[in-house]
């Protein structure tokens, strides 16, 4: 069973590094927010593919993830996060409307991370091929 961790508003979740955007790297950045706009994330250019994850707990999400380097993405706001099964990786959520934005490795020497893309403005989608895969 998955153990829920709320965090203060403002403080860093103590398993995870703190998330920049890389500044020196040129390229387009794309934005996505939750329904209510507090959870705010820009992503260093579109995703090359996306992943309808199809475990148990994606399929229930609903989620199709884009997979970055922790350093080509921006976090900003108050997220409650869930972890379960094999405790690699945090599902993050806004505090305020719930809405999933994206995961974490638990272990900081991982190099990705996934975004919910299903939060992004479709026409910012179209064109980027989608496969369907437990083994992102």
């Amino acid at each position: 069973m998955g153990r829920r961790f709320v965090l203060p508003q403002g403080q860093a979740h103590p398993f995870l590094p703190k998330i920049k955007l890389r500044t020196q790297s040129l390229g387009q950045v794309m934005n996505t927010q939750c329904h209510c706009g507090q959870v705010t994330i820009k992503l260093l250019g579109p995703p090359s593919k996306l992943n309808r994850c199809s475990c148990s707990i994606c399929l229930r999400y609903g989620a199709l993830w884009a997979y970055y380097v922790p350093e080509h993405i921006n976090l900003s706001g108050p997220t409650d996060t869930y972890v379960w099964g094999d405790r690699m990786i945090t599902f993050h959520r806004c505090q305020h409307c719930g809405v999933l934005t994206h995961w974490l490795d638990i272990d900081s020497e991982q190099t990705r991370c996934g975004i919910n893309m299903q939060n992004m403005e479709l026409h910012n989608l179209e064109g980027i091929p989608e496969y369907a895969s437990h083994n992102a």
